[in-house]
């Protein structure tokens, strides 16, 4: 199926942690990449055949370009904020897609996720109304609480509360990273983390791994942020019991055929209750363990759809148990001007890492400490066994050096590595 693109263009948008896989498959092929993005210092750029610098939520822009450019496929993937202006353009135009605008809010909007859930029986998390006008402050509020965008992802917005005085900040930063206005105060729950994918092909559903995490302290009011992830998770069973079945019902009344979709939770109670959705590709890349482990691209499932109408080849190895265990670990840093880095050139080449992304370089100003954007390094790791795994990783722990203009370190602290 990867035969026959030779000369075909494909433009991509919103496309910056994918773009590797895509130049990947081009230079495979023979496609050319088109990547599209406003800014020229966007790193979508230096992937592509042919740069395109525009505003790819704009359908007056892009719908003409497209066409001026002679473009065969719309690749748009990754890149939440822009996703969630791009979509509709995108599915009502002459393109494949593997979303509808109705489908997108639905598993994009969290409200409106959870309401759906609970149609087919899936726990959801108690929520509290909240006056947005931030007039009133209600009584009835059980703290603590997590206040944030009803329509963001990546943790963008989000806030711990745990006393009323708390609130007003915490609604006033949820509003200014929505979109839609639209926000949400639930309980927090504390337990273990997990995070699940479903991946459809002619509706057909599969689950190729379940992931658990352990974290690093929450900085100030943030929610806690992942340090390692580790697949498959010691609680894939219960999650699967749980929550499988749920899912692949809600997926075939929605009539999705087609495309992936993440979910993060926690276990609280014994019950594994879903926070967060993403109907795009993870932030957490979890596609290259899925690539390393089942040799099944995610990306490339994508870009055939894009061209072809179908998403990807065959399957079945997704349901087939892992033959070695993974890990994903989040190198975090504080806040500062990024002036060495040392230690990354032998970590890549330590026989258990298998794959490497880097977010920041030297002279990069870490500006997002305390959030989800504040992983400098997600270096994927490969051994036989999760005790094996957890001796590489105190290892790169120690051969890895960040210092700021004044040689002190960036890195934040470590979570006590015995607890791995």
């Amino acid at each position: 199926m990867t035969s026959g693109f030779e000369g075909k263009r494909l433009a991509v948008i919103g496309g910056n942690t994918v773009m590797e896989e895509v130049r990947q498959f081009a230079d495979k092929t023979g496609l050319k990449v088109i990547a599209v993005a406003k800014s020229r210092l966007s790193s979508v750029h230096r992937y592509s055949d042919e740069p395109c610098y525009a505003d790819s939520t704009d359908p007056e822009v892009m719908l003409p370009l497209l066409k001026e450019k002679k473009i065969d496929a719309v690749l748009a993937v990754s890149g939440e904020k822009i996703l969630r202006k791009a979509v509709d353009w995108i599915f009502q135009s002459n393109y494949r897609y593997y979303s509808t605008k109705e489908q997108w809010d639905i598993l994009m909007n969290k409200r409106r996720f959870k309401e759906y859930s609970r149609m087919f029986g899936l726990p959801v998390i108690p929520e509290y109304p909240v006056d947005t006008s931030l007039k009133d402050i209600p009584g009835e509020i059980g703290f603590p609480v997590i206040i944030k965008p009803a329509d963001n992802g990546g943790s963008s917005g989000v806030s711990i509360c745990r006393q009323p005085s708390e609130l007003r900040d915490a609604i006033s930063f949820a509003l200014e990273n929505s979109q839609t206005q639209e926000i949400m105060c639930e309980k927090y729950l504390e337990g273990p983390f997990f995070q699940f994918e479903i991946w459809v092909r002619d509706g057909q559903a599969f689950f190729p791994y379940v992931k658990e995490r352990i974290s690093y302290p929450s900085l100030g009011n943030h929610p806690v942020q992942p340090f390692v992830d580790f697949y498959p998770s010691s609680v894939c069973s219960l999650v699967a019991d749980s929550l499988f079945d749920g899912i692949r019902s809600l997926f075939s009344s929605l009539d999705i055929r087609n495309g992936s979709c993440m979910f993060q939770g926690i276990i609280c109670d014994g019950i594994p209750y879903i926070m967060d959705t993403g109907f795009r590709t993870s932030g957490g890349l979890d596609f290259k363990i899925i690539a390393e482990e089942k040799k099944i691209d995610l990306i490339e499932a994508h870009i055939l759809y894009a061209l072809t109408g179908k998403f990807g080849e065959y399957f079945s190895a997704l349901r087939e148990p892992f033959r070695s265990s993974y890990a994903s670990l989040c190198i975090g840093l504080k806040n500062g001007t990024i002036a060495h880095i040392e230690g990354l050139d032998s970590i890549k080449a330590l026989p258990c890492v298998f794959n490497m992304y880097q977010y920041y370089k030297e002279n990069d100003y870490m500006k997002a400490s305390g959030t989800f954007s504040q992983t400098a390094f997600r270096i994927f790791l490969k051994d036989e066994s999760r005790e094996l795994l957890q001796k590489d990783i105190i290892r790169i722990c120690q051969m890895l050096h960040v210092e700021n203009n004044n040689g002190e370190s960036m890195l934040l602290p470590f979570p006590a590595l015995s607890s791995l």
